[in-house]
């Protein structure tokens, strides 16, 4: 019993070890990813979601999505702390608080800092990435800058206005490369910048999303992506 509770240990250690590109969430009916932004080095590089099924931990990474991790079925509304609250005290007034539909089997919880929050200083957008509504192959853009960013994806036209979101088709029907051309109209010009030239490939087994925020040594914005393999 001892040699398989250490052989148990020691596989259990190695799953927690693998790298996030070869993360699959069939384990969980309904898994939560995080990402946050800019986190501040005093920030904890990891969080609690306290609901009404318990609590779950979560890691906040600053520029790629965490480990799933799992949800309680149902609507839930839930208070985000830096450690879990002590057995029997109420949540801290004030906390940072995020609800999630039912509906949604993936989500995607996005941190930003927050000083003016005391319990916790951070803001948590929530983001439905179930399958249903965000498909292999497809991208989930997310324009968190002030600029309107708009585009080409190999055959795919875009645009996102500050603050929305949009889910752009594949940008090929078959794998392959795709020339990208992605540009950014500031607040108050009538010229467009360019943001990105590049190539990128596109993969059906895969799903991408794409991340657009405000630069601090820039008027435009910046852009990143992030695979999730499925």
């Amino acid at each position: 019993m001892t040699h398989l509770r250490k052989t148990l240990v020691l596989l259990w250690t190695i799953a927690a070890l693998a790298p996030i590109t070869a993360y699959s969430q069939k384990a969980s009916d309904r898994s939560v990813r995080c990402v946050f932004f800019k986190r501040p080095v005093e920030i904890s590089k990891t969080a609690v979601l306290v609901h009404a099924g318990g609590s779950t931990p979560i890691s906040l990474p600053p520029m790629n999505l965490s480990d799933p991790a799992a949800l309680p079925a149902g609507d839930l509304v839930m208070a985000v702390l830096p450690n879990p609250p002590a057995v029997g005290s109420p949540i801290p007034p004030g906390a940072p608080t995020v609800k999630i539909p039912a509906a949604w089997s993936r989500v995607l919880l996005l941190f930003f800092p927050d000083p003016a929050n005391k319990v916790f200083p951070v803001k948590v957008l929530p983001y439905d990435g179930s399958i249903d509504s965000f498909k292999p192959g497809e991208m989930f853009c997310l324009n968190l800058s002030n600029a309107t960013v708009g585009g080409t994806l190999g055959e795919v036209k875009f645009k996102v206005s500050p603050g929305k979101t949009a889910v752009l088709q594949a940008p090929l029907r078959q794998a392959g490369a795709y020339p990208v051309a992605i540009d950014c109209l500031l607040e108050g010009e009538t010229s467009l910048r360019p943001l990105c030239r590049t190539v990128w490939r596109n993969d059906m087994k895969i799903r991408k999303i794409l991340f657009i925020v405000n630069a601090d040594d820039r008027p435009a914005p910046r852009i990143w992506s992030v695979i999730e393999y499925l």
